[in-house]
């Protein structure tokens, strides 16, 4: 068993790959709901036509797909951050990818629980996400 500054690299280490493999999985659900809202705004009706015609939720798609790429961004930087030799760059690289999956998080998961409650409402999918604000 480690012990003293080898055991604490080794602690650091553990967190830090965590949070590479949370960006990772932040990743794989915004482009899995990403993918599934599209298709519902262009299946979903109202008054005669698709509701992906209405700008409003056109603008709202819109910045769900920003955020999908970002996020998508930051888990390449969490993964590749993994492989940096130099252990502050690693660990500030990682941090600040933390930082930012969680900045659009927060937003992006109140759009989606909008969107998402409609989707399960009307096609029975489900969808296990908590949409506490």
């Amino acid at each position: 068993m480690a012990q003293g500054r080898k055991a604490s690299v080794s602690l650091m280490d553990g967190l830090l790959f965590t949070l590479a493999a949370l960006a990772g999985e932040a990743e794989s659900i915004a482009t899995a709901l990403t993918e599934i809202t599209g298709d519902y705004l262009k299946t979903r009706e109202q008054f005669g036509v698709p509701i992906a015609s209405f700008q409003a939720l056109q603008h709202l798609y819109a910045d769900m797909v920003l955020a999908e790429e970002e996020i998508r961004s930051l888990a390449w930087l969490a993964a590749h951050a993994i492989h940096l030799e130099d252990p502050d760059t690693r660990q500030r690289n990682l941090r600040a990818a933390k930082s930012r999956v969680g900045n659009w998080a927060r937003p992006w998961r109140k759009q989606r629980c909008s969107c998402t409650a409609a989707l399960a409402l009307a096609t029975s999918t489900s969808l296990d996400i908590t949409c506490a604000a």
